[in-house]
């Protein structure tokens, strides 16, 4: 009598979470996500080939691909946001890095906002104490703004980690 599988998957899908990265108090969200599994199978070259079409598919993104240390690894390109998936095959197993970057995402949210609240405190002849109400306005919704945004970079990690594994366990 063992384990059922689907047991088996939620333990182990629970130990691939990256924990929240550093400033997520701060900013109200984490700066990057990391995702990674190791499957147990092997990789043709065609079958590599079609993974990263997967990648494109689910991202919507052609990106770049490039060869690392014998890893495959797809690079988006041109986004404020970098996600960067590496697949290396072992001799008996296939491991996936899934890491998203979220910095240019976080310092144009955070600077427009800012700026725009800046802009708004000048602009009204008052005094101090109104500069810094809108500025304290802005904080709050670039807080919010960014919040919504890292929330949905890290489901779309998750869901892009899904294809691959869904890909990888047919």
């Amino acid at each position: 009598m063992g384990l059922e599988k689907r047991f088996i998957d939620q333990a182990a899908a629970s130990l691939l979470h990256d924990p929240p990265g550093q400033g997520r108090n701060l900013l109200g969200g984490a700066l990057t996500y990391r995702v990674q599994d190791t499957f147990a199978r092997t990789l043709t070259q065609a079958q590599r080939v079609e993974l990263l079409d997967v990648v494109r598919g689910a991202l919507n993104h052609q990106g770049r691909i490039r060869d690392v240390m014998g890893a495959a690894e797809w690079s988006s390109v041109g986004l404020p946001s970098r996600t960067t998936v590496t697949v290396h095959s072992h001799d008996d197993s296939v491991s996936i890095r899934v890491f998203t970057d979220l910095s240019g995402v976080a310092l144009a949210i955070w600077a427009t906002t800012l700026f725009i609240s800046f802009v708004v405190g000048v602009a009204v002849p008052s005094s101090l104490p109104l500069l810094a109400v809108a500025m304290a306005v802005g904080v709050g919704v670039a807080r919010t703004i960014w919040s919504a945004t890292s929330k949905f970079f890290r489901r779309r990690t998750e869901r892009l980690r899904e294809e691959i594994a869904s890909y990888l366990n047919d």
